[in-house]
């Protein structure tokens, strides 16, 4: 712009201050994600867990990834073959529906890859005959065949087409959602077997299994010949709960460091939100988007009001469907001790991940001191929240489980959201009776 000669574009501003430029504010549902299969910038580091998941290449054994639903395990092996450079290959057995098996799923994902049957192709002439063969039809015939080589063979052949000098992973995803069937037990021990054959060392490919299965060691050994399959897995460390540090990263820098809210007790906020989410991945990202969202519609201020909002939104949405299996486990209002009700209350509010009958007798104790509640009373209560009086009975599916640790039995939950759902469902009056939580009352 010139004015009286002068070129303005090139004097300093003067008059108003520019405008300042202010970066986009992200919305929650691009910070917190709960479901997503993509990793984001709200992956928190596991070191323990990613340390042993990176010795897959160590050796060519199976290796075996599992933890509860909602821990973070797909997260935790896309990061680590990310940053490790590696190329992975997925396919998931939730895609095992009746009928399919195993091989007919990999011949499926080879279509996807664009990998065909193997074809022969014929020249047919038809039509009048003519001088010289002018005049004459000529058609095409192509003839199908099926696959000549074993169809986990040709997959690993063209993961290592598409990985080229890449290290290269097949991520077997949800096999809890076909470990049941017996074809397809028998099917993965196959795999597992033929990694010390020579067209497998060939592809040079590891095979990782994802899972929340947690005996499948168990169920492996129930084959026959079962020794040699187990000596070629290897389970990794279990993913659980996060850390209370790591916990406490993924809410602080998603509430405060990337949406930029505000609270007036910020601490007691995270806090609040790790006892309630049980420091689930799954849960926390859960929980904080609709903490966050209630926020953002409040001058991106977290109070009392928001925070009790997003709350009860997230039990509505993530957990109220869970309170009927733990409602149902309650005794009668007519039985004396209520044993089975106090056993399941003090359950959910330990912080120990896994319990034997004597750490629940203690915790008994503590909450109950006048109470004398016999060990035989609190070992029948465990089995039967752990279902094993629960199939004679008729009752809803069990919400513990029993693990055998050096011949002591341990119980724990048999999905977090249980222990959510009992923490939150469950409260002791003045009366030291469990009630029923109203948030929860209409389950």
């Amino acid at each position: 712009m010139i004015i009286a000669g002068v070129v303005m574009a090139n004097m300093p501003f003067m008059g108003k201050r520019p405008p300042k430029r202010v970066a986009k504010l992200l919305k929650p549902s691009e910070v917190f994600t709960p479901r997503s299969h993509t990793v984001t910038e709200m992956y928190v580091a596991r070191p323990s867990l990613e340390r042993a998941l990176t010795g897959i290449f160590d050796s060519n054994e199976v290796r075996y990834l599992y933890g509860y639903s909602g821990s973070g395990k797909t997260w935790l092996y896309k990061s680590v073959f990310k940053s490790e450079n590696v190329y992975s290959y997925p396919i998931g057995f939730q895609d095992l529906t009746e009928g399919r098996t195993l091989d007919d799923l990999i011949q499926h994902h080879l279509g996807s890859l664009g990998v065909r049957a193997e074809s022969s192709t014929t020249d047919v002439v038809s039509g009048e005959a003519k001088l010289g063969g002018i005049g004459a039809t000529g058609q095409r015939s192509t003839r199908f065949k099926p696959f000549e080589r074993q169809p986990l063979e040709m997959l690993l052949e063209t993961i290592r087409r598409f990985a080229s000098e890449r290290r290269a992973v097949l991520v077997f995803e949800n096999i809890e959602r076909g470990i049941r069937r017996p074809d397809v037990v028998a099917d993965l021990a196959k795999i597992i077997m033929s990694v010390d054959s020579d067209s497998f060392a060939a592809h040079d490919v590891r095979i990782l299994l994802v899972g929340t299965v947690k005996d499948l060691v168990y169920q492996l050994s129930e084959l026959r010949d079962s020794a040699p399959i187990l000596t070629r897995l290897e389970t990794l460390p279990e993913v659980s709960r996060m850390a209370e540090s790591e916990a406490k990263e993924l809410v602080e820098g998603g509430l405060f460091d990337r949406l930029a809210l505000n609270a007036d007790d910020k601490a007691k906020v995270v806090k609040r939100a790790l006892e309630r989410t049980d420091r689930l991945p799954l849960h926390i990202h859960g929980y904080c988007l609709e903490i966050a969202n209630e926020a953002v519609d409040r001058e991106r201020k977290i109070d009392a009001v928001a925070e009790n909002n997003g709350f009860h939104r997230w039990v509505d949405r993530r957990v109220a469907q869970h309170a009927g299996p733990v409602f149902a486990h309650m005794n009668s209002k007519d039985t004396a001790q209520k044993v089975r009700t106090r056993v399941l209350y003090v359950a959910a509010n330990t912080r120990l991940p896994e319990f034997r009958s004597l750490d629940v007798k203690n915790m008994l104790d503590g909450e109950w001191p006048d109470m004398d509640i016999a060990n035989g009373s609190i070992s029948t209560a465990l089995n039967e929240l752990a279902g094993e009086a629960a199939r004679t009975r008729g009752k809803v599916d069990p919400v513990l489980e029993r693990v055998s640790r050096a011949g002591v039995n341990h119980y724990r939950f048999t999905d977090p959201v249980y222990r959510i759902a009992a923490k939150i469902g469950l409260k002791k009056n003045a009366a030291g009776e469990i009630e029923r939580e109203e948030i929860l009352g209409g389950m």
